[in-house]
């Protein structure tokens, strides 16, 4: 989700990027796996991203600079690492065991079997290598290339039902925001 402001329009945007559950994932399909609720955690709570789709959105109506440029430092902290604060540490080492259930997750997340300590370095040399793609190519990697079919495969892997048509018919919304006005003036917006 984002406000945005526009200056030059004097107005404020809202765009809804976040991504619906995927198409096969309906209840009776939860039923027939033992859920009477939706699973918070697991391969079944993979919604569709939204994230990459409102990026490009926003930046196609309000952007001055592009993907490439935009991306270049995630992409160099992706690829040479940063050194993990005390809180994500905490943080990362909370969830290790979550991280630990899939192989590739593992792998990723912790690196030598563990959560990395504070201080340590961190990289992430496949996400850099994604974060490359999408900036010489666009989105449309992740969303009908082979980036999503990375994602798809893992997802389908563990036991989800994310598809590539999916990924592929997602489109953010431009909705007009709520409003609330409050005392002396104010106002409250939300999407």
């Amino acid at each position: 989700f984002a406000l945005i402001w526009s200056a030059r329009e004097q107005r404020l945007f809202g765009l809804n990027a976040s991504g619906p559950a995927p198409e096969g994932l309906t209840a009776v399909l939860l039923r027939e796996k033992g859920h009477q609720t939706m699973p918070v955690l697991g391969a079944l709570a993979v919604t569709v991203p939204g994230s990459l789709r409102g990026w490009e959105a926003a930046l196609q109506r309000f952007g001055t600079m592009g993907l490439d440029s935009l991306l270049a430092r995630p992409i160099d902290y992706a690829q040479h690492g940063f050194p993990v604060s005390q809180v994500i540490a905490r943080a990362w080492q909370h969830s290790s065991e979550k991280m630990a259930v899939h192989a590739d997750s593992r792998r990723v997340w912790l690196p030598g079997g563990r959560a990395p300590k504070p201080a340590e370095r961190f990289r992430n040399p496949e996400f850099a290598a994604a974060l490359k793609t999408i900036a010489a190519e666009g989105v449309e990697p992740f969303y009908q290339g082979r980036i999503g079919a990375q994602i798809v495969d893992c997802v389908q892997a563990a036991g989800g039902v994310l598809t590539l048509a999916d990924l592929a018919n997602f489109q953010v919304e431009w909705v007009e925001p709520l409003r609330v006005d409050y005392k002396n003036g104010f106002s409250f917006y939300e999407i």
